[in-house]
């Protein structure tokens, strides 16, 4: 039987577990299932050996007190005061199989102690090695040579790499919150800090909507001289990807196909020669902001 997949479904099994005697339950059906299959005492102590490393593999011993670390043992080597997983109290053999082993030896009794650490401290990240980050290869190969070249600790830079993700994340969380309907045209046209705004596509493709029908109403001589409102169209007057134009049209296009109908414009409509739609349309004049009155 591999006591070490029992001991990982156990791990499993006691994931998000703090109540203790459901832990007791779990761990008792464990023991009570390796005592019916190893009816002679010491050949019950590897395979519960096994089943416990896999616990303190997921659950290594700490020096503070915390759900599930309930279990309070400065047994084993070194006698190291600790907290352990509740788990590790209950997966242990009953007092006549430890009375039938002792045969006055300490060593059966620390036994179920194994791969205790030799010092018990709280994590410090100064302490870290790059190794302990699990990057992948090329990963690590990028960090060791910013280090070399910030000429920074590893502490520094992990809490600095932090610093700056953390406001790049809350940076683009304000940014999809933030009301782009009073900010000026020409900025979100050409301000740089605008350029990947998740909101300026949609926000500049309304204005060039509003534009094409204001020219298209107010200013166009003849009808040779008017826009059709298409994907193109409103891609070459935003600077936005066709692609995401196209998205945002969606929303749009029974106010689109209502206009275009309204003067008879279809694409053909938009072939001008010598002319081009953001020479005929100055979208920046004619839709300022995109607060309309």
């Amino acid at each position: 039987m591999n006591w070490q997949q029992i001991g990982k479904e156990l791990v499993e099994g006691l994931e998000g577990i703090e109540d203790e005697e459901t832990i007791r339950l779990a761990c008792a059906e464990v023991v009570q299932k390796i005592c019916s299959t190893y009816s002679n005492p010491p050949s019950r102590r590897n395979p519960l050996t096994d089943v416990r490393k896999e616990i303190q593999k997921c659950y290594p011993a700490t020096g503070k007190q915390t759900a599930p670390y309930q279990y309070f043992t400065d047994s084993g080597k070194g006698k190291i005061k600790r907290w352990e997983h509740l788990a590790l109290k209950h997966l242990t053999l009953s007092k006549q199989d430890w009375d039938e082993l002792r045969g006055g030896s300490t060593q059966d009794e620390r036994l179920l102690e194994t791969e205790i650490p030799k010092q018990t401290k709280e994590f410090r990240i100064e302490d870290m090695n790059i190794k302990q980050l699990e990057l992948d290869p090329e990963t690590e190969t990028m960090v060791k040579q910013a280090l070399a070249q910030s000429e920074m600790n590893l502490a520094d830079f992990i809490q600095k790499a932090c610093q700056v993700y953390a406001k790049t994340i809350t940076g683009k969380t304000r940014k999809h919150n933030e009301d782009l309907a009073t900010v000026a045209t020409e900025k979100l046209l050409n301000d740089v800090s605008y350029s990947t705004h998740p909101g300026r596509a949609l926000e500049l493709t309304k204005r060039a909507i509003r534009a094409i029908e204001i020219y298209n109403d107010e200013i166009a001589p003849a009808n040779k001289d008017r826009w059709c409102i298409t994907q193109t169209a409103i891609a070459e007057l935003t600077g936005s990807r066709a692609a995401t134009v196209k998205e945002v049209l969606a929303d749009f296009k029974q106010l689109i196909d209502d206009h275009n109908a309204k003067y008879e414009l279809n694409p053909y409509s938009n072939r001008k020669r010598g002319t081009s739609i953001t020479e005929a349309i100055k979208l920046a004049f004619l839709v300022s902001d995109g607060i309309i009155d």
